[in-house]
């Protein structure tokens, strides 16, 4: 992993950690679909992959948790949906200004 990705790598497994924790049903769908993008997210910057990749992937994360609030089919409460989303875009934004962005 090319060390330019290595904070990011943390930031993301510790983000994917925390998901985990705050899910209050594993086998719920919107649940499961989101893992699946996060543990993919973490996997794109262990690969190395293009941080324009990386920030679409997060685009994804950030879209099926904002769905699942407004359709009320939440597999946690909504302050930690709110707080993973705000966090995931936090983690877009500061891709965005990578070199080889």
């Amino acid at each position: 992993m090319d060390s330019l990705y290595n904070d990011y790598y943390n930031q993301a497994l510790s983000l994917q950690n925390h998901f985990h924790d705050v899910v209050d049903n594993h086998d719920h769908p919107v649940a499961q679909n989101l893992q699946r993008e996060i543990h993919g997210l973490t996997e794109d910057f262990k690969s190395d992959k293009h941080p324009r990749s990386t920030e679409e992937r997060i685009k994804v994360i950030e879209h099926q948790l904002i769905e699942a609030r407004a359709n009320g089919q939440a597999p946690m409460n909504y302050q930690d949906i709110d707080n993973l989303q705000h966090q995931y875009q936090r983690l877009r934004e500061n891709i965005r200004k990578l070199p080889n962005y």
